[in-house]
């Protein structure tokens, strides 16, 4: 029985990763790297040099250090991600807890003052939906913090009053500290793509000198114009390549 046929196998799609640098961009810095790589082989420097002087030895060596701190770069805007998500779930937790504490201190205030002095309800936020934002539930904190300071009525446990005050500053501190990692990671983003259009700009530079250095017309230029990504029979044209 002759054995079955080999079956090619399907590629895997890798998956995308929000916030991180895209796949294209990937796959881009890898075809600038192959290039220039190509550019150094003997058959190619003095050709490529020729045609543009700035294509020496320490330009190429600058040129294949920008792709690898632009991965670097991609792998630490990563990890700045990964540091906004952790200080998010920080920080819902804690908003939780606060609020939790806040309901039962006001489920108090209600009970003892709803009869006897309705006009202190105001004073702990009683009816307020401290949820609608932080500005209101940090108010809210504050205020209830303030008014236990002098309420002789109201017995509420000095370390239940201790957790709403640490709560109340782990959730400001939580919101500090979210502000800056963003702000960071976005720092990172921003330097990765700019460092991105400096590799496209630096691989059509060597494109444009085998362009040049192995024109099209020559029908024995084809394998050359191929190996870096040149059409074999057309100009070169940074518009329309694939690999732009």
């Amino acid at each position: 029985m002759a054995d079955p046929a080999p079956t090619t196998p399907q590629p895997t799609k890798p998956k995308q990763i929000h916030h991180d640098l895209s796949q294209a961009d990937l796959a881009t810095l890898t075809v600038a790297e192959q290039i220039a790589l190509n550019a150094q082989g003997a058959l190619y420097a003095p050709a490529l040099l020729a045609e543009d002087p700035d294509l020496t030895a320490p330009w190429f060596t600058t040129f294949l250090q920008l792709i690898a701190t632009t991965r670097t770069g991609q792998q630490t805007h990563k990890d700045g991600r990964a540091t906004v998500q952790t200080d998010t779930k920080a920080e819902t937790q804690v908003k939780t807890d606060l609020v939790e504490v806040i309901n039962e201190i006001r489920g108090r205030a209600k009970t003892t003052y709803a009869a006897t002095a309705p006009e202190k309800l105001p004073l702990y936020s009683v009816g307020v939906d401290i949820r609608v934002s932080r500005k209101v539930l940090e108010a809210a904190a504050d205020g209830i913090i303030a008014e236990l300071a002098t309420d002789t009525v109201l017995k509420i446990n000095p370390v239940k009053v201790q957790k709403l005050s640490d709560l109340t500053t782990a959730y400001k501190a939580a919101n500090v500290t979210q502000s800056g990692d963003n702000v960071t990671a976005k720092n990172q983003q921003g330097t990765v793509k700019g460092n991105i259009a400096k590799v496209v700009a630096g691989r059509q530079k060597i494109q444009a000198a085998v362009n040049g250095a192995f024109p099209y017309t020559d029908p024995a230029n084809a394998a050359a114009r191929q190996l870096f990504g040149l059409p074999a029979n057309k100009p070169f044209n940074p518009g329309l390549t694939a690999t732009a």
